[in-house]
């Protein structure tokens, strides 16, 4: 049985509820033993020890537009330190699937389970749950939709040469494959230590940036067992708005 933490953001009615609603749905199904977690927030957010931001990364993209919006500072300072505790909570996840010496299962708050998780199951690193439906909308990857997988015996596949979600940053994790989005994944312990090592090595980034191929092997289990909540809250967007 695997498992995993449904993070949520405390004080947050409509992201406390969404996380009871997904806990509801896990425990229908066989293989799961997820447990709410609490969520690290800008307001309980502090510094990683020892650890920097990626040099010309996407965080400092958006650090950036403090200097560029300096009428709307608030807001981006908001945003900045919402992607920053989005970050450390996986860092926290990872020092915990270190720790504890098994495979583990991070899921966000509007995370649906629709299957059972498979007994038996070996991966690499990381193996994302909710492939097919991560380029649906209203998700920023949707015009990536034709890259959805189907018609494919049930397994564990490796991204396609053609996988469109890449790292464009000028930087040395410049045109690695993104996992695409954080809303379900499982990690091995192997994987966890990998992506410490990475960020020790070379910095933090926004979450779904810093988990690339350069750190670790990214693959995906067909069919999906995880699918999104019909509503997304956008909380991640620190103001519940897209991000220009």
């Amino acid at each position: 049985m695997i498992q995993g933490k449904i993070i949520y953001v405390p004080g947050h009615k409509e992201s406390i509820e969404q996380a009871e609603q997904s806990a509801n749905t896990f425990s229908n199904f066989n293989g799961w033993n997820v447990q709410l977690r609490a969520g690290i927030t800008p307001k309980t957010y502090r510094e990683p020890l020892r650890l920097k931001w990626i040099e010309n990364g996407r965080m400092a993209g958006h650090a950036s537009r403090l200097d560029r919006y300096p009428d709307e500072e608030s807001r981006w300072q908001k945003m900045l330190l919402t992607k920053k505790s989005c970050a450390t909570n996986h860092l926290r996840f990872w020092q915990e699937t270190v720790k504890s010496g098994k495979t583990m299962v991070f899921l966000e708050h509007d995370s649906i389970c629709i299957g059972d998780f498979p007994e038996d199951i070996e991966f690499e690193d990381i193996l994302v749950l909710n492939m097919q439906y991560v380029f649906d909308d209203p998700s920023p990857l949707a015009r990536f939709w034709r890259h959805t997988p189907k018609n494919k015996e049930p397994g564990i596949y490796n991204f396609e040469p053609s996988y469109p979600v890449r790292y464009t940053y000028k930087n040395e994790w410049n045109g690695a494959d993104l996992i695409p989005g954080t809303a379900a994944y499982a990690i091995t312990p192997q994987g966890a230590q990998k992506m410490l090592d990475g960020v020790k090595k070379h910095g933090l980034d926004q979450s779904d940036y810093m988990i690339n191929s350069k750190l670790v092997n990214i693959q995906y289990l067909f069919p999906s067992i995880v699918k999104f909540n019909d509503v997304n809250l956008k909380t991640s967007h620190g103001d519940g708005t897209r991000l220009p």
